[in-house]
């Protein structure tokens, strides 16, 4: 196992507060185990590193980098509603559900004459309170 690796992992350790003891008796492994990996003096087997990764909350992806990994943006969705009113009730019940809500319109054809109405859609960062 890489030495990047190793001192990735001893970085999540520590950003997380745990001693090798600690993580060792999370992930099932001694704290002797834990501090052999770290140093180098022991290999990782596959199966302690699924489990230390397990007990440490990231991905082999965040190890190697060493750093957690943003989930990637969502795009904002939009949907076609002609009618105002169902915009509006449709929006209400996405805004109620944890979404961010925006209404617009643009041109259908080049000459202007026909308009889309729409409403853009994205998921809130916080969980909506659906229990009023």
């Amino acid at each position: 196992m890489g030495e990047k690796i190793r001192e990735h992992l001893k970085k999540f350790r520590e950003a997380a507060g745990l001693t090798q003891k600690q993580l060792g008796a999370m992930a099932g492994k001694g704290e002797s185990a834990i501090q052999a990996y770290e140093s180098g003096k022991s290999d990782i087997p596959l199966s302690a590193l699924i489990s230390i990764m397990g007990a440490l909350k990231i991905s082999f992806a965040d190890l190697e980098r060493g750093s957690k990994t943003e989930p990637p943006a969502e795009k904002p969705v939009e949907i076609l509603i002609y009618n105002q009113e169902d915009r509006l009730n449709t929006a209400a019940i996405l805004v109620k559900n944890g979404y961010t809500v925006e209404q617009g319109k643009r041109n259908k054809t080049p000459t202007g004459k026909a308009l889309d109405y729409f409403l853009r859609i994205r998921k809130y960062d916080e969980a909506a309170d659906t229990g009023r």
